[in-house]
């Protein structure tokens, strides 16, 4: 009950509650938020994940997938990041239209992860609470609060993608662009690298965990940074 309590909070409590909090006090946020949501909507939920289940009727591909699952695992992180950072470019570009500073870099990556965790882990356990609620009690604790828990990791990651992403299109540099893609790219190629090698569902968590404590930090020390610049300016 706790594992589930936990994952509910994160996966559905977390995104509405940051909705709910942008529609009382922070307004001018919303809009960020909701095209942050929506980017994640067209570019995985329509695009991407649609155009994966075309691809699996080819045959080269469900070939790759069982003679080199590694490169199938890199093939899958490749599209999750081009899809993913391609469409926080464009919505940056012509959805916000230099609304792209910090305060609206966190406010699209809540709305995207917001939408992720909701389409992923929150709506499909809510569902399974329904549909089946004694089956779904019964359930090992161990799988949902590890839902939970990469769902906890997976918010630096959207949130310093974001930044990243944002950053290269107001100062119109590539680099920035490029780490976002290469972040994205990594982070979910060492999770299902982790998987295929064996390691233990709890060490592919702690590795996701401990990303995402770097990303945290380095975020902290960017905002430190750009205060004390704008102090200076003054």
């Amino acid at each position: 009950m706790l594992a589930m309590a936990f994952t509910l909070a994160v996966s559905v409590g977390l995104p509405l509650g940051a909705l709910i909090y942008l529609l009382a006090r922070r307004r001018t946020l919303l809009r960020p938020f909701l095209a942050g949501v929506g980017t994640f909507l067209l570019f995985q939920l329509l695009l991407r994940i649609p155009l994966l289940g075309w691809l699996q009727r080819w045959e080269g591909l469900a070939l790759l997938a069982f003679r080199s699952p590694w490169l199938y695992a890199f093939f899958l992180a490749l599209t999750a990041a081009l899809f993913e950072e391609g469409g926080r470019y464009l919505a940056a570009r012509l959805l916000l239209k230099g609304r792209v500073g910090a305060g609206e870099a966190l406010a699209f990556g809540l709305g995207h992860w917001g939408l992720e965790a909701l389409a992923l882990v929150g709506l499909p356990l809510l569902l399974s609470l329904l549909a089946a609620p004694g089956l779904t009690l019964a359930a090992g604790a161990e799988g949902l609060l590890a839902a939970g828990v990469e769902r906890v990791a997976a918010l630096p990651v959207h949130l310093a993608a974001t930044r990243l992403v944002f950053a290269g299109v107001r100062g119109r540099r590539a680099l920035p662009l490029l780490a976002a893609f290469a972040l994205h790219t990594l982070v979910d190629l060492l999770a299902a690298l982790g998987a295929l090698v064996g390691l233990p569902l709890w060490g592919i968590e702690g590795g996701l965990l401990a990303v995402a404590a770097l990303l945290t930090a380095w975020m902290v020390g960017e905002r430190v940074r750009e205060g004390r610049r704008e102090r200076g300016c003054r």
